[in-house]
């Protein structure tokens, strides 16, 4: 379990979510999810006084920004339980309309300043960095389109490499 998932099991819990409502929402095991607070719960012990080390934390970063990963992180991004609240936020807002039609059919929820393009111009290459990029989560970046308006947009798709930095990437 990463720890993007491990952190999303515990601020749920901490507001007051049952386990196995965690477990639902986030399409995991229940015993997984109390092995995970379990875990948590001994990680908030004090250590024991001979042993005064601070935790050792390892993260993979990638040295060539390669467009496949990219790609495969954002399709990875997009089935979190923290993309999914945001998602269900910006429908919510939007009265789960089409800003542009008023459509209520086959309607998407599209990032105003693109997801590709965040991922790109601030070098997110994990999940957790993911987590920690405020632009993404904002809810005012996110708009409730039908797919025909979505495709209509200028940073729909292949579209928004427009607002791409360039000199970042070395993949083409």
């Amino acid at each position: 379990m990463n720890a993007a998932t491990k952190w999303l099991i515990r601020d749920a819990y901490r507001s007051g979510e049952p386990p196995n409502e965690i477990a639902l929402r986030l399409a995991l095991l229940e015993t997984d999810v109390n092995r995970t607070l379990r875990s948590m719960i001994k990680a908030n012990k004090p250590a024991p006084k001979e042993r005064p080390e601070k935790p050792v934390t390892f993260r993979v970063v990638l040295i060539d920004y390669d467009a496949d990963l990219r790609k495969a992180l954002i399709e990875k991004l997009r089935t979190t339980p923290l993309y999914l609240d945001w998602r269900k936020k910006v429908l919510k807002i939007d009265r789960y309309r089409c800003r542009e039609c008023g459509n209520t059919k086959r309607v998407q929820v599209d990032h105003i300043y693109p997801l590709s393009a965040i991922i790109h111009n601030y070098q997110i290459n994990s999940l957790e960095e993911a987590a920690e990029c405020e632009l993404i989560w904002r809810i005012s970046n996110g708009r409730t389109l039908c797919s025909t308006c979505h495709q209509r947009t200028d940073t729909h798709g292949a579209k928004a490499k427009r607002l791409w930095i360039e000199g970042i990437t070395s993949d083409e």
